[in-house]
């Protein structure tokens, strides 16, 4: 069992004396939940491989909850399930995350807020600590006993330590030969974490980032990605010579647990694939709600979950006629059209049958497995998993469903999917997207009107079962890269060294610079209109940037020289940064016409500046 928590620093120092038992340091994004357990099902496959021996340690540094979001269940549930194998379990939290944030009108990415967050992380000991930056003041300097699982009382409440602070602390016990062996670093979108295990001398070797935003980076073209709107993006990738595990869109197997919803409805690789369908078409309509139920359900305005059933919809069951709905906050006004075309008894939209995916859509069936199954047709915003998943069906089985593809507005990775989708081979011929000023209503009904395919009757599921069982998942790929030495790909070598490069550019880190200043000087410019305008670069820094009133931070964005030398980079490297001019005149504006209309000014060249750069959001 492990070590009573009073007894850290001797099992610091016992570790020392180890051969086979790693120390393991996590780190990731909050961001929507997706960053969370996919860094958790790699440390679980660790233990299923027997790559975590007994009296190994892990330290859990989580981010912060996401949007007052309690913290997932799983990572309880992961930590309680190393504790039983025998393993030392830390938990801390974070001080500096990816931190995404959502429009509340939109669904999309808020990128003004997420720039803004980075820009403010030199201020989150100050007293001009912005209110969306958490107080963290209480943090600790030191891995404490509080750390252990056995003193952790609740989840959402961990000791908070700087992850400079954590790997100092473990540099005082452990000797180099440990700090170089048997220490290892696995993130998923955590550049704080492995900036410092980089510092602190952890080899490269035993780090990895996995990560899915290198889909918006250029590699046949480097020097693109060295364009100042890649600014934020470099930082959020990394490159701090770790390992990465890039997860390109339908490149390894996620749908595992397919296969437990066909042993449910027993369907087998022999099944027929209208017999797949069949079946399916008929339990989706044993739990289609009556149309007032729909009506009362979109009334309460929460997310609509279940199914809606055009009355033809089981006319011919030849017909590949199921379509499924994955769309974030456009779900609801989907349904709100099917429901008014079906109650019109649309030709089109009556013989389909509508699955709006979700929890209990189709009682305890996973919504989207069925949709899997049947080879149905999908709306979907354009995330990884939905659209990774339709590219993996698409380069591997016979499947012949269509997607219409809702990228989220603002959402650069989003954008990047659905381009990716078009342009490849196996997916292109099957991808419908909204035309340029194309209203949704309109592009539905497009969609539906399209004449259902008939069902290949000499079709099995043989080739789908054998999809989803592959062993190749990414979960195996990260895990072998960090802990067997799997070589990197060509196209992920690739990547590794333009995240290198990228990280090192000058012009880009310049680019931060002129960002915190902008942001910060906002910040302070929304408070007072004739005050002084501390900028500072970093927590630790004991000096600001620093200006005698909003005037003269505009005069010197302005000159090239003054704002070369506030941003550290010579003359001739300077780069046309975003927005500057604009930004100059609302500085020097502010002194003389502070007030709601500036303010609101203000905000508009905040947003306009978060739809220039690539958060990866």
């Amino acid at each position: 069992m492990p070590l009573a928590a009073s007894s850290l620093s001797r099992l610091l120092t016992q570790f020392n004396l180890e051969k086979t038992t790693k120390l393991l340091i996590v780190g990731y994004s909050p961001t929507g939940g997706g960053h969370t357990g996919r860094l958790l099902q790699i440390i679980d496959h660790a233990l299923q491989q027997d790559t975590l021996p007994k009296d190994s340690i892990v330290i859990f540094h989580a981010p912060p909850a996401w949007e007052n979001v309690q913290r997932r269940g799983e990572l309880q549930t992961l930590a309680n399930k190393l504790a039983s194998r025998g393993i030392h379990v830390l938990l801390t939290e974070s001080t500096k995350p990816v931190y995404g944030y959502l429009d509340d009108k939109t669904g999309g990415s808020d990128d003004a807020k997420i720039l803004e967050r980075l820009a403010s992380n030199p201020l989150r000991y100050r007293n001009n600590r912005p209110a969306l930056l958490p107080d963290i003041s209480h943090r600790t300097r030191t891995l404490s006993p509080e750390t252990f699982l056995s003193n952790i009382l609740d989840i959402n409440k961990l000791p908070v330590i700087e992850s400079a602070d954590l790997f100092s602390h473990l540099k005082k016990y452990l000797d180099i030969k440990a700090f170089q062996k048997r220490i290892y670093v696995l993130t998923d979108m955590d550049y704080s974490l492995q900036k410092s295990a980089a510092k602190a001398g952890v080899p490269a070797i035993h780090r990895l980032d996995q990560q899915n935003h290198a889909i918006l980076l250029d590699p046949k073209n480097s020097a693109m990605n060295l364009l100042p709107k890649y600014a934020l993006l470099a930082k959020v990738l990394g490159g701090t010579f770790e390992n990465i595990s890039h997860i390109s869109l339908g490149e390894k197997n996620t749908l595992s647990s397919v296969k437990s919803t066909a042993d449910m409805l027993r369907i087998t690789s022999a099944s027929g694939i209208r017999e797949a369908h069949t079946k399916i078409i008929q339990l989706l309509q044993a739990h289609a709600l009556p149309l007032n139920a729909v009506a009362s359900a979109l009334g309460s305005g929460a997310l609509f979950a279940g199914v809606i059933a055009g009355s033809r919809c089981m006319a011919n069951m030849a017909l590949r006629n199921i379509v499924y709905i994955y769309a974030h906050k456009k779900s609801n006004l989907i349904a709100q059209h099917v429901l008014s075309k079906i109650s019109q008894n649309d030709e089109h939209y009556s013989r389909r049958i509508f699955l709006f995916c979700g929890a209990k859509a189709v009682g305890n069936y996973n919504a989207l497995h069925l949709a899997y199954l049947a080879d149905a047709d999908g709306i979907t915003t354009a995330g990884a998993g939905t659209n990774g998943e339709f590219s993996y069906l698409h380069r591997n089985t016979p499947c012949k469903s269509r997607l219409l593809v809702l990228p989220i507005e603002g959402h650069n990775e989003q954008l990047a999917n659905t381009k990716y989708l078009s342009s490849h081979a196996a997916t292109r011929d099957f991808i419908y997207q909204l035309e340029v000023n194309e209203k949704l209503d309109a592009a539905l009904d497009k969609y539906v009107s399209t004449e259902p395919d008939v069902i290949d009757t000499s079709l099995t599921l043989a080739a789908l079962i054998e999809a989803i069982s592959s062993q190749e998942t990414y979960v195996s790929k990260a895990h072998d890269i960090l802990f067997r030495q799997l070589p990197l790909t060509n196209d992920s070598l690739r990547l590794k060294n333009l995240e290198e490069k990228m990280n090192q550019s000058v012009v880009l880190k310049a680019t931060r610079r002129y960002l915190k200043i902008v942001l910060q000087g906002m910040q302070a410019l929304a408070s007072s209109p004739t005050g002084s305008i501390s900028i500072w670069y970093s927590d630790k820094a004991t000096n600001p940037v620093h200006f005698a009133s909003p005037w003269e931070l505009g005069l010197m964005l302005e000159n090239n020289k003054m704002l070369s030398n506030a941003i550290e980079i010579s003359e001739t490297e300077m780069p046309e940064l975003p927005l500057r001019q604009q930004v100059a005149k609302l500085f020097k504006d502010g002194s003389k016409n502070w007030n709601t209309l500036f303010i609101n000014e203000m905000s508009v060249i905040k947003h306009r500046l978060g739809d220039i750069m690539i958060t990866g959001f």
